[in-house]
């Protein structure tokens, strides 16, 4: 127990002992949040976001030399709002929780973060690396069945 400065540690045990009712009772409500944190991780998987760093950047190098994609440098976050982004000095930020989807949808959002249409990164060459893949990927895309809770 901390007791804040200036207070005596009798009356902080008084007051402690007075309310442990209502102790016990927010003690109990937390360790069911955490027994119900830790059944949603199990259920929905989880990846520490290191581990995920290394994924997402193994993959996009692999992507990125298959395709000859020039990119400067990799961020990976927790976005709340945002699978990933793409800034105009080629810097690409992707979220950590895409390594928790399909392989091919993970690949679909490094397509759509480096997607020549969008003007933001380019093949050495100048030509659109996606474009023959990415319509057999759409075509993919079309049979995965959404989501539902």
């Amino acid at each position: 127990m901390a007791v804040p400065r200036g207070v005596c540690l009798e009356s902080a045990k008084t007051v402690a002992l007075q309310k442990r009712s209502w102790i016990k009772e927010k003690q109990r409500a937390v360790e069911r949040i955490e027994q119900e944190h830790a059944a949603l991780v199990q259920a929905c998987g989880y990846i520490s976001k290191p581990a995920a760093k290394g994924i997402i950047i193994g993959r996009l190098e692999e992507l990125a030399q298959r395709h000859h994609i020039v990119y400067n440098k990799v961020s990976v976050r927790n976005q709340k709002t945002r699978w990933g982004s793409c800034s105009s000095g080629k810097n690409i930020s992707l979220n950590y929780k895409i390594t928790l989807l399909p392989p091919e949808l993970m690949d679909y959002i490094f397509q759509s973060e480096t997607n020549p249409g969008s003007k933001k990164l380019r093949h050495k060459n100048g030509r659109h690396p996606w474009m023959p893949a990415k319509s057999g990927l759409m075509v993919e895309l079309r049979g995965i069945e959404p989501l539902t809770s």
